[in-house]
């Protein structure tokens, strides 16, 4: 059960990330006149997706210790977001970012064995 709180976080947090990104480029937005800015419908449920990933990293740290916890949901979610970038924002792929990315992995890997 645990690892699927783990799972779900990234899922939420890179979520969160994407519909705000997607919703950052949308023409269409609301005014919020206390803080007299304009935000997206799209921008609005990514904060409420990262919402729910904030909550569920506290559960977290609550069952796994801090640098599990750190190192997982830190790769994951970079892990993600890099391929997300690339396949639905079309971002600029370098071999730097891929040797940055492996190097995570492999970080995170090293974490995992005991």
């Amino acid at each position: 059960m645990n690892y699927i709180i783990l799972i779900l976080y990234a899922i939420f947090a890179v979520t969160g990330s994407n519909l705000m990104k997607l919703g950052g480029t949308m023409a269409k937005s609301i005014n919020i006149p206390i803080i007299d800015i304009n935000i997206s419908l799209l921008s609005i449920v990514g904060f409420i997706s990262y919402g729910i990933s904030f909550v569920l990293y506290f559960i977290l740290l609550n069952k796994f210790e801090l640098s599990f916890v750190s190192a997982m949901t830190l790769s994951l979610v970079y892990s993600l977001l890099f391929l997300s970038s690339i396949f639905l924002f079309h971002e600029t792929f370098t071999m730097s970012k891929l040797f940055g990315f492996l190097f995570i992995l492999i970080g995170a890997l090293l974490i995992i064995k005991k």
